[in-house]
C-alpha cells in the first residue's frame, strides 16, 4: 500500500481513463511534451522540459515513461497504473527493477512536478472571462478551443472531441513570470505490447 501511495504522489495521478461503460477504453501510444520558461525580475527565463511517453491498452492500464537525470547520469523510469486494481508500480525502465521514491531521492534525481494527466499551469489572479475558439484539426483529431483570460495573463486549451480520447492535446499558458505550453503527440490508436504492462500482472 506505501508504495501505492509513494507513486501516485509521485505522479500526482497518471493518465486514468473512465471506467468501462462510461467510456471505452481505447488503446494508445503517445507522447507528452511541457515546456516551461520561468522568468526572474530582470527579464530573463529559465527554461525546462519533460518528455514523457505514455501507453494505454484495452483494459485501461497505463505505462508512462520519462527520463531522469542526475550527476550519476540518465535514468530512464516507467510508472504503470490499472484503474480496476487501483494498482500502481514504478520500476526501472531497462532493468524492469522497481522502485520507489526514496530510491530516486537517495540518488539526487529529482522528480518530475507534473505528469501527463495533471494538467499543471500557474495560477492567475483576477476573474476568468472565457472565450470559444471554435474547432481545430490537432494531430488528426477534432479539437475545441477555449481562451481564458485573467487580470495577469491567458490560457488556451484545445481539447479532443474524439470520444475515446477526451485529452487536452494543446496548451499554453502566459503570465508576466511563467510561460507554458504542453501538447500531446505522436498519437497511435493502436495496441501497445502487452509486455509493457507485465510488472501490473
Amino acid at each position: 500500500m506505501l508504495m501505492m501511495i509513494g507513486v501516485c504522489s509521485f505522479l500526482s495521478g497518471v493518465p486514468l481513463p473512465m471506467q468501462d461503460g462510461v467510456r471505452p477504453f481505447a488503446p494508445y501510444s503517445a507522447e507528452y511534451e511541457e515546456s516551461r520558461v520561468q522568468k526572474n525580475a530582470s527579464g530573463q527565463g529559465d527554461a525546462s522540459r519533460l518528455l514523457w511517453r505514455v501507453y494505454r491498452d484495452r483494459a485501461g492500464r497505463t505505462r508512462s515513461e520519462i527520463r531522469l537525470t542526475s550527476e550519476e547520469g540518465p535514468l530512464d523510469v516507467a510508472i504503470l497504473t490499472d484503474p480496476k486494481t487501483f494498482k500502481a508500480v514504478l520500476i526501472n525502465a531497462a532493468s524492469g527493477e522497481t522502485l520507489s521514491q526514496s530510491d530516486l531521492i537517495s540518488r539526487g534525481i529529482p522528480l518530475p512536478s507534473s505528469s501527463p494527466a495533471t494538467l499543471r499551469l500557474p495560477p492567475h489572479r483576477g476573474e476568468p472571462r472565457s472565450e470559444d475558439l471554435g474547432i481545430r484539426l490537432i494531430e488528426g483529431f477534432q479539437c475545441k478551443g477555449e481562451r481564458t483570460s485573467y487580470d495577469d495573463g491567458t490560457v488556451e486549451t484545445w481539447r479532443a472531441i474524439d470520444i475515446h480520447l477526451s485529452q487536452i492535446l494543446l496548451s499554453r499558458s502566459s503570465t508576466s513570470t511563467d510561460e507554458t505550453e504542453t501538447r500531446w503527440f505522436n498519437i497511435r490508436m493502436v495496441d501497445p505490447d502487452p509486455a509493457l504492462f507485465a510488472p501490473l500482472d
